[in-house]
């Protein structure tokens, strides 16, 4: 099901300037069954805690993750108070100052590195990123990553949305959807599909519209994340 995001309150209020406001950010999970994992939840009270304004957005009634993922920024982009939209999966872990490290980088589409569950083949870590096509200062760029921890601005999630109008990947809201209805215009942005001979999963589709937009994916690679059910060594 989904449910209609109310702002967290903050333990401060939040400075804004005419230049820049401060952000605010819907958290979009997509939770099958409705089940979120304890280090999410610790998560997001770590968050709070710490004066981060935010809001979260799920997502539980959803057997198609791609559709889930749609319906979010769906959600998203019909409510401009926000100003980026936090992809975090229901069983990682993303700590406050970390979440403060990406924001203050001030990018359009920044990811933290999460693991996945596997293992290499000597027993290493495997990460959710594609190839490393360069550096930014303390960043790394991207082929693509995984959505598991990563971070739109309106500006990105706009132009999804355009691109999606444009070609018309649009269709309206699913008449099985619970829960908020206020956006019932949904964009068919996490398609899935085969691209050079290889079969791109709904994530990293999403980045390779993102480059082709001109937007750089970034990752800060000192961020570490908690991935619940990652295989120990």
């Amino acid at each position: 099901m989904t449910t209609r995001p109310k702002p967290t309150p903050a333990p401060k209020p939040r400075q804004t300037t005419e230049a820049t406001p401060a952000p605010l950010l819907m958290i979009g999970t997509p939770a099958y069954g409705g089940m979120v994992h304890m280090d999410f939840t610790r998560g997001l009270l770590d968050l709070r805690s710490a004066g981060i304004a935010f809001s979260l957005a799920t997502i539980g009634n959803e057997s198609l993750i791609t559709r889930g993922r749609n319906t979010l920024l769906s959600m998203f982009h019909h409510r401009p108070e926000y100003t980026h939209l936090l992809f975090l999966d229901a069983d990682v872990s993303l700590p406050a100052d970390s979440l403060r490290a990406m924001l203050a980088h001030q990018r359009d589409v920044i990811a933290a590195p999460v693991a996945l569950k596997g293992r290499n083949a000597a027993g290493g870590r495997i990460f959710n990123l594609g190839r490393v096509v360069g550096e930014s200062g303390e960043l790394l760029l991207v082929e693509r990553v995984g959505t598991a921890v990563l971070m739109l601005s309106r500006k990105a999630v706009s132009a999804l949305v355009r691109q999606a109008v444009d070609e018309g990947r649009v269709y309206e809201r699913a008449s099985t959807l619970r829960g908020d209805a206020s956006s019932s215009i949904h964009y068919d942005v996490f398609q899935v599909g085969v691209h050079e001979g290889e079969y791109l999963s709904e994530d990293f589709w999403a980045c390779l519209n993102l480059r082709r937009l001109g937007f750089d994916i970034c990752v800060v690679p000192e961020v570490v994340t908690q991935h619940h059910g990652v295989m120990a060594v």
